[in-house]
């Protein structure tokens, strides 16, 4: 007899680790810290605290100036406040503040504008104590007009430096070196380094040079940006010659220092390029500076910047006001190399109007993550936000693999712990599918063919008579080409309102449904066929003999390997109408028809529940917006009871997309009794009926031309759809038990109103397709790769080798307990019970995550038999 626990440690496996660090970007929920009509934010981080201090205008108190203390939870990514503290008991002008933390002194120190005392500029010197701050007396800079107020602060020389125009002395740029002095402040005399009218002023301080670099338009050079290397001494300031970075009236400067890479980022929009965002790194040498190539940050209008280094990152983290997308407040990081700078996607941190004026951006270097204050300008009045940014970022050496920690072998034979790396999202260029631009052809549907590796584009060519047509593309990274466009019925060709679910994959075909206009709009189904860049078509067969005008929509029963088509049927009173299809080669046939609703059904959708084995059919009646469960039996089709989904007879755009990772059935869709907004609903199938969980807003704006798909690579629900009416964006929802919920990542795929939006998931090269028609004058028929934010597992049904035998450190050798070997470094284990290992950090669980990967069975509360 063999005894389980005397077992020795016969089955280990000795191999390199290479533990990488990677860290997910994530952005908190925004955090109200005034409710008055709040502007002019200033942000810095009190190291000597751990505190944020954010400083600001509360124009519903006297506009009185006001400063706040927040705790930043790094857990969550949130941020709370103490009670509010007034600096200056009267006048403050909002726009003209700035806020810097001297590290020698230990103190806050708020630059601003005093506009009770001729608009001077004044400073004021706060203590943080727990979540509160106190202030000294305040010291006045400049006598004169104030504006335009940047600031920085000199950690080798300790001093708090302020740059200004003074509008008392023809508007130049000055500077004044200010030294704090326990709860005061004081300064030298003014420096003048730009003799001419000097706005949008920004500064940053170089700790490798020891100089401060400022940047600003200089009217009197032509509104140029330029700039200017300080170097500060005693109490004064002097100044290089200066340096041009931008050769055009611009605007919102803003300069940021990189401590990893010793080189400062300039911000600006650029009037050459209708306002895009753009940067330039500069790197100071002596008095001067120089600057490499510009980069674009933000491909639309980027106004009222401001930003911080992200030291843990290694990153610039920036904020802004996208003008090009309903002014929301964005969120960008960029990465320094040499000379240049690379970005990140953008990332819409509220689907509000915000950032007015200049944002407050502060690092907290204590928790590792950037907080950022704004105005929500859509609230009355204007409310005072502050949300917390995670910057993602990855690392490919530093880590360590714990003991008992579940790893995975990696192609080059090393090993790694079981971790999720993140995917930032995108949208790739947009590319024509039909070339031909004289009339607006209707994007019908969409679909992967997972045996060919191929996207299928269906549409009605409107500049060929409306002809059912359907052209072939491969996508490559982030682009996607198309082969010729091929015909498929020589006949006006309709598809209905939710054109997005007219055709499907099953077996190597393709099976599209429509109605036919040159046979009196019978529902008609055709089999193609893909090969290399083009489709052939088998005969086209009668689903439905009555007027199918309304078109119908098709799902693949992937257990009973049927098609399942759904329509309206108008030669039956409009009735739901629900037929199943057999495809043998490059034929279909059909049986029965079922009526699944004795009424009128509009907007008609379907999708199939792999885990219950049944279709699920959505649509608005006279009522409301209603679903029933199909199942099919041999080659027939019977329904459930209607339930439900949203209480308005204005639903449309349903869209019925299954999510395998959670095994639940999502439904997409504009709410018209809820001002057209986008919304989505979780269902859950039990035998011949679906229960829903609550109605979830994606888009609380106006929705259009929804679509949406399931991506498998990052588990969540991907939905584009037009916003507003003016442009085109997608967003992505994790469905977690009953419910959704959507993150505050927005992404535009088109910038301008895009019609007919159709999407699915290419599986092969884990990318999401959306096609589409360009809303205007042109008529463009469009495509574009989609990249989703989330995240996407290292570990395989595959790649589990084991549990780490003692602690390893990256690029050392380690001993892994692999197959049939007994793991005696767990814990909290129930004897007899098989544990999974979580795709998400490789916990063990008594549940299966996406993929299923066995961990072993459980012999003891600290013992584990590895699975083989």
């Amino acid at each position: 007899m063999k005894v389980i626990g005397n077992l020795t440690k016969d089955a280990i496996i000795r191999a390199a680790v290479s533990e990488g660090i990677s860290v997910t970007q994530a952005v908190g929920t925004d955090v109200i810290f005034n409710s008055g009509s709040t502007t002019g934010y200033a942000a810095a981080f009190d190291s000597s605290t751990g505190k944020v201090v954010i400083a600001f205008c509360d124009g519903t108190d006297g506009t009185k100036g006001k400063a706040i203390v927040g705790t930043v939870d790094p857990s969550n990514n949130s941020i709370s406040f103490g009670s509010e503290v007034v600096f200056q008991n009267s006048e403050v002008t909002g726009d003209q503040m700035d806020c810097v933390f001297d590290s020698n002194a230990n103190k806050v120190v708020i630059f601003y504008t005093d506009t009770v005392n001729s608009r001077s500029g004044a400073a004021i010197v706060g203590t943080v104590s727990g979540t509160s701050i106190s202030f000294g007396t305040k010291a006045t800079f400049e006598s004169g007009n104030t504006s335009f107020i940047t600031a920085t602060f000199d950690s080798t020389n300790n001093k708090a430096v302020v740059f200004y125009r003074d509008e008392g002395n023809s508007n130049y740029g000055t500077a004044a070196v200010g030294t704090v002095s326990g709860t005061g402040i004081s300064f030298g005399s003014p420096v003048v380094f730009n003799s001419a009218n000097t706005p949008f002023l920004g500064s940053s301080f170089d700790s490798n040079a020891g100089k401060i670099l400022v940047v600003y338009k200089d009217v009197g050079n032509s509104n140029y940006g330029n700039s200017i290397v300080g170097t500060v001494s005693g109490t004064s300031i002097s100044f290089g010659s200066e340096v041009t970075f931008l050769s055009a009236n611009g605007g919102f400067y803003r300069s940021i220092f990189d401590s990893s890479a010793n080189k400062h980022v300039v911000l600006y929009d650029n009037p050459n390029d209708s306002n895009h965002g753009y940067a330039r790194v500069g790197t100071i040498s002596g008095t001067s500076v120089s600057f490499g190539t510009e980069a674009e940050f933000e491909n639309g209008e980027a106004e009222y910047m401001g930003g911080v280094f992200d030291s843990n990152a290694g990153k610039i983290a920036i904020v802004y006001k996208d003008g090009s997308n309903s002014n929301r407040p964005t969120f960008v990081s960029g990465t320094v190399s040499g000379t240049d700078i690379s970005f990140d996607t953008p990332v819409v941190l509220k689907a509000v109007e915000g950032v007015i004026y200049n944002p407050g951006v502060a690092y907290d270097s204590t928790n590792k993550r950037v907080v950022a204050a704004y105005a929500d300008t859509t609230a009355n009045p204007d409310n005072g936000l502050a949300q917390v940014i995670s910057v993602g970022y990855s690392s490919a050496t530093g880590g360590t693999i714990a003991d008992g920690k579940p790893v995975i072998v990696n192609a080059n034979g090393t090993v790694s712990s079981v971790s999720q790396s993140s995917q930032t999202q995108e949208a790739g260029t947009s590319v024509e599918y039909e070339s031909d631009k004289n009339g607006s052809s209707k994007t019908a549907a969409i679909v992967h063919d997972t045996t060919n590796n191929k996207i299928l584009i269906v549409y009605g060519d409107a500049a060929n008579s409306d002809y059912g047509t359907a052209v072939v593309g491969t996508v490559s990274g982030t682009s996607i080409s198309f082969g010729t466009p091929v015909v498929f019925e020589s006949a006006y060709a309709r598809f209905g309102s939710n054109q997005h679910q007219c055709a499907t994959f099953i077996d190597g075909k393709i099976v599209i449904v429509y109605a036919d206009g040159g046979n009196s709009n019978v529902g008609t189904a055709i089999v193609g066929t893909v090969s290399g860049t083009s489709i052939s078509f088998g005969s086209a067969v009668v689903f439905n003999s009555g007027n199918t005008y309304e078109g119908a929509v098709v799902c693949t029963d992937t257990v009973n390997n049927k098609v399942i088509v759904a329509y309206r049927d108008e030669g039956n009173s409009n009735y739901g109408v629900a037929c199943v299809g057999t495809v043998s080669g490059t034929s279909i046939s059909f049986g029965s028809e079922h009526t699944f609703r004795s009424a009128a059904v509009f907007s008609t959708s379907i999708g199939f529940d792999a885990s219950a084995g049944a279709a699920v059919v959505a649509y608005r009646d006279s009522s409301a917006g209603k679903a029933q469960v199909l199942t099919v039996s041999s080659t027939s089709v019977s329904s459930g009871s209607a339930v439900n989904f949203n209480s308005s007879a204005n639903t449309t755009n349903n869209n019925v997309v299954y999510d395998s990772n959670a095994q639940k059935t999502v439904i997409v869709y504009v709410d018209g009794g809820n001002s057209a907004q986008g919304t989505a609903i979780v269902g859950t199938v039990s035998g011949t009926s679906i229960s829903f969980g609550s109605e979830v807003v994606f888009n609380a704006a106006t929705t259009a031309q929804v679509g949406a798909t399931f991506d498998s690579n990052v588990n969540r629900i991907v939905i584009a759809y037009s916003d507003g009416g003016s442009l085109g964006n997608f967003t992505t929802g994790v469905v977690s038990g009953t419910s959704i919920t959507f993150g505050q990542t927005e992404t535009q795929f088109a910038a301008f109103n895009p019609f007919y939006n159709v999407l699915c998931f290419d599986s092969t090269n884990k990318k999401c397709v959306v096609a589409y028609m360009k809303g205007s004058s042109a008529y463009d028929n469009l495509s574009a790769v989609l990249t989703p934010e989330g995240n996407i597992p290292n570990l395989t049904t595959e790649n589990f080798v084991g549990f780490m035998d003692g602690v390893t450190l990256d690029g050392t050798n380690g001993e892994i307990l692999s197959s049939c070997s007994i793991a005696r470094n767990q814990t909290s284990l129930t004897p007899g019970q098989t544990y999974f290992v979580s795709p998400t950090d490789g916990a063990l669980s008594l549940t299966a995550g996406s993929p299923s990967v066995t961990a072993g069975t459980a012999i003891s509360a600290t013992e584990l038999i590895v699975k083989g």
